[in-house]
């Protein structure tokens, strides 16, 4: 069972460096806020990271530990971190991107290394099941 807790820029830029995700095109960068997901020894396996402006915001730094990878960890912070009723951008990589369009995400552009600028506008609505 992983749990979520807010972690400092410290803590996060630190995990991000010793799982080295500037080698997948994942800046590592500060933001106003971060979550991360622990596992049962209290090792940080995820974060996300927001940036907030007046009327958007922007994940920053959204990365899970490569053995973690397709276990809902990713799915896990987004769900406990994007807020309601706000408008949302991220860069995302390619193996990022199908979680993102999963949680209501469009692609607006593409740049270099594969990498998709996605918005996820601020009266989007999760379907219902």
């Amino acid at each position: 069972m992983q749990k979520l807790l807010k972690v400092s820029d410290e803590q996060a830029q630190e995990f991000m460096r010793r799982n080295h995700a500037n080698s997948e095109h994942i800046a590592i960068s500060s933001a106003d806020d971060w979550l991360a997901a622990v596992d049962n020894n209290g090792e940080i396996i995820g974060v996300v990271g927001m940036l907030r402006f007046k009327k958007s915001l922007r994940i920053k730094g959204f990365f899970v530990a490569p053995g973690w990878r397709s276990k809902g960890i990713g799915k896990l912070l987004l769900e406990n971190f994007l807020i309601p009723g706000a408008k949302v951008s991220v860069f995302a990589t390619s193996e990022s991107r199908p979680l993102f369009e999963a949680q209501g995400f469009k692609v607006v552009k593409m740049g270099k290394n594969d990498i998709a600028f996605m918005e996820r506008s601020a009266d989007y609505e999760k379907p219902s099941l």
